[in-house]
């Protein structure tokens, strides 16, 4: 008899309950944060969390807090990259950027403004594709 992995036992015992329990809290508007680490052989660090805070779950900071502890990735200035392949052949791709509300004025005039790096990273991806996208119509003969 196999030894079932901890990744095998959160898909079938943990995130069933975990999907009632995010339903229920959705529908209260009950704040949680929830995580579970679940490694195995291969992945050593694969974790998985779950979290309802802000937007209308109003949470306590020290839950925020342990969220940047137990997710620091999505605190980063780098835009999480998310590409979703359409049964239709075509390809979507997301960049999740992260803003940062503004400090007060004593502590923004010590560091520099990076108010306008969304606007640059966005302005990058309407650059590439400008420049990607016509040479690959031209190729697969999309456009006459």
């Amino acid at each position: 008899m196999a030894i079932a992995t901890k990744e095998q036992i959160y898909d079938e015992q943990i995130s069933p309950l975990m999907t009632q329990i995010i339903a229920i809290c959705k529908e209260h508007k009950i704040p949680v944060l929830a995580s579970f680490f679940t490694p195995g052989e291969d992945d050593p660090d694969l974790a998985v969390t779950t979290a309802l805070l802000g937007n209308g779950f109003e949470a306590p900071k020290n839950f925020r807090s342990a969220l940047r502890e137990l997710r620091p990735e999505l605190f980063g200035g780098t835009p999480l990259m998310l590409r979703t392949d359409h049964g239709d052949g075509s390809t979507t791709l997301t960049a999740i950027i992260r803003y940062r509300r503004a400090r007060p004025k004593q502590q923004r005039e010590m560091t520099m403004n990076r108010d306008w790096i969304p606007l640059c990273v966005i302005a990058c991806f309407y650059l590439l594709a400008g420049a990607v996208a016509p040479p690959i119509e031209a190729l697969m003969g999309v456009w006459s």
